[in-house]
């Protein structure tokens, strides 16, 4: 999977939906995008297992 950077130090983790998508009474036909980001930093992040698993999956 390739890595988008927004910059040096956050990474875009998200998913693009390109589905059709109903959005208060509007259909999106270019779709929706979910955003989640990576901070690198020096200092250890600790996740739950659960999202854990999940952020394992991209």
């Amino acid at each position: 999977m390739k890595k988008y950077y927004v910059n040096k130090d956050i990474l875009w983790r998200g998913k693009v939906d390109d589905r059709n998508l109903p959005f208060h009474r509007f259909i999106l036909t270019k779709g929706s995008t979910y955003n989640s980001y990576l901070l690198i930093n020096k200092k250890l992040m600790i996740f739950m297992s659960f999202f854990l698993s999940d952020l394992l999956t991209f």
